[in-house]
Formats: structure tokens, sequence, C-alpha cells
């Protein structure tokens, strides 16, 4: 275990992860290999050899915790691997979590679209004549049965959404729309309230569709700018404020807020680090990965330092930063909230170390 402390006196722990199960290396994407729900109670791996990895946290309340001067964090932390999913002849590319987290996609040529449960069943598929790079799921409605779900795809002509509506454990196409035909998609997010749809074409332009309406009106519903970039890698919203994280490959990192609903409208906000970034663009390491702490205070990107993955952990609030060497290359990364309503971070590294930090 290793401690750091940042300017406040706050001490990060970071904590290897005791693994019950055989892992798989992490796929060789520019993409987040992780996805999870918010109190990992699913964990999703994307790996090689077209593997998907359901892992799930599991913490000992039985075991003596550690304080510092904010938060009695716990000393035993493990991750149990639920099961994998293997997908035979299949180069996967890309997966989700639905934003009502019941649902997980899967996407090489074809969607794959299982219920997200430890033992999933396969929902749907939909063949597809491309490889996205990137797919999100959004369920605009609250009711518990008979569900609709957006799902959008990003593909080479544009994007791809799919309304799909859930009966009896099954998925059914209702209306399929194309967006931005004739460019291609790099990254595309929903809000964790479907409100919001950000897209990043592969030229590094960046919009953000108001969704609230359906019309996918240009004039009325969408905002764009171009973002001085090599590629957009990461995309996240914040789940509790009107606020967006962009992580681009050369290290440009981003920070957008809604200031207007008419004329809809997002303004950048600056983010000071105070450190230098090496903005060289090197094929051996992924891109920047973005996220937000359940409670919107920390804003968490990966960086390259020294050829390894470092974490800066940025609040929001006070504009204060810390960051925190992993030793390692980091291949995907997430956040959420365990079982003792610590927050914490999750992080898979190329050698196929996951590793826990708790904010």
């Amino acid at each position: 275990m290793a401690t750091t402390a940042d300017s406040d006196g706050h001490c990060y722990n970071v904590l290897d992860c005791y693994i019950a199960g055989k892992l798989e290396p992490p796929i060789a994407r520019l993409g987040n290999c992780l996805t999870a729900s918010q109190n990992a109670t699913l964990i999703c791996c994307l790996s090689d050899n077209n593997v998907v990895l359901l892992l799930q946290v599991c913490q000992d309340t039985t075991m003596p915790g550690m304080r510092d001067d904010l938060v009695v964090v716990p000393s035993g932390s493990n991750i149990e691997l639920r099961r994998k999913l293997q997908l035979q002849d299949e180069e996967l590319e890309c997966h989700c979590l639905s934003t009502d987290e019941n649902i997980i996609g899967i996407a090489g040529r074809s969607v794959h679209l299982f219920n997200s449960q430890l033992h999933p069943v396969n929902l749907k598929e939909i063949n597809l004549n491309y490889v996205p790079k990137s797919i999100a799921i959004t369920c605009p409605d609250d009711s518990q049965f008979n569900k609709v779900y957006n799902m959008a795809i990003a593909g080479p002509n544009g994007v791809d959404i799919y309304t799909l509506n859930s009966t009896n454990d099954k998925l059914n196409t209702h209306n399929v729309i194309n967006l931005h035909t004739g460019l291609p998609i790099a990254v595309i997010e929903y809000s964790r309230n479907g409100h919001y749809l950000a897209i990043a074409t592969m030229d590094s332009h960046f919009g953000i569709w108001n969704t609230t309406h359906g019309t996918f009106n240009a004039l009325t519903d969408f905002w764009y700018i171009q973002i001085k970039s090599i590629r957009v890698t990461s995309i996240k919203f914040s789940s509790t404020r009107d606020m967006v994280a962009v992580g681009c490959w050369d290290q440009n990192i981003l920070l957008y807020q809604l200031e207007n609903m008419e004329p809809f409208c997002w303004t950048r906000n600056k983010l000071e680090f105070n450190i230098e970034l090496c903005k060289v663009v090197n094929s051996r390491f992924p891109g920047v990965f973005t996220q937000w702490s359940n409670s919107g205070i920390f804003l968490i990107v990966t960086i390259i330092q020294d050829n390894k993955t470092a974490i800066l952990i940025y609040n929001i609030d006070n504009k204060s930063f810390q960051e925190i060497a992993t030793g390692d290359i980091i291949k995907g990364i997430t956040s959420g909230t365990d079982n003792l309503n610590n927050e914490y971070i999750l992080f898979y590294t190329r050698q196929k170390k996951l590793r826990l930090i708790y904010l």
C-alpha cells in the first residue's frame, strides 16, 4: 500500500486488490477498458482474446479500517471474478454500461447487449457493417417495466442512434436515426440523466446535443467547438453538475460547463494543474481518461509522466489537485462508492493489476 497526501493534508491510500480468479490482459485499444456501476456491484473489463470480465468489489467489513483525518477506509478490498464472457469470431473494440446500469453493451462488428447480471442473458445482437470506436446507452424514462433505451454508436459515417424497447427480457429495435453523416466519430457519451449526448469526431470537433426534446434539431439543440488536439480519447459528464470533461491523446484536458439552454451553449472552465504535461503522442500509451467521483467534487484524469501513468485528482470546488504515481500504464479506470459509503477510484494496468484509491 502507498499513501500520498495532498496540499490540504488528505491522505490517498493506494491499495493492491486481491483477485479471486485469473484475469486476462487488458485490450490493446485507445479507449477505457473498464466500466462499472456506481456501487461496484458490477465491473466490466474489456480484455484481449475477445473476453469481457465481469468483476465485483467485495469489502470485508469485519476487518479493522485505517483512519486518516477525514475518513475511515477499509483495509480489506477484494475483487471477485464472477464470469468471463467470450465472444467467438469477434474483434471487440468498445463497451459500456447503460445509464440505469441494467444493460451491458459490447461492440465489435456487432453490438451485443446483455442484462447486467453476474449471469448475464443475451438480450439482442445488432449486426453492423463497421466496427464502432465507442457506444453509449441511456434510459430516458424511470419506469420499471417496458423501458425504452437509446443507444448511440460511433461509426465511420456518423452516429447511429437506435431506439430499443425492452419487453419480456428482450430488446426490440423501434427506430434508427443517423447524425453527422460523413463524419468519422471517435467517442460518444451520454450524461447520466440522459439529457445530453456528447460527440467527438476523429478530427477533434466536439459537440453536445440536448436530447430532452427528442428532435435533434441542429439549430436549437446542438452546440459544438473545434478542439485543438490530435484526437479525443475520453468524455465524461459529472452526475451532479452540468459539466463535462474531455481528455485527448496528446494530454489536453478540457472542462466545459452548461451556460444556457436557450440558446444551447457550453463554456470552457479553466483547469489549473500547474504541472507541465508532455504533449507528445506515443502509440505505446493510451490517451487521457477522464472520470468523476460520485459526489461530483473530484475530477479524475490520467496522464503520462516519465513513460508511466499518473493520476490527477482535481478538486472542482477549491481548484486544488494531487498527482499520484502508479508505476505502470493504466488501461482502464472507473470510480464508485463502496458498501461503507467510501468513494474510490479503481484502475487496471497493463501488468494486469487492479488497484484502488480511496478519496
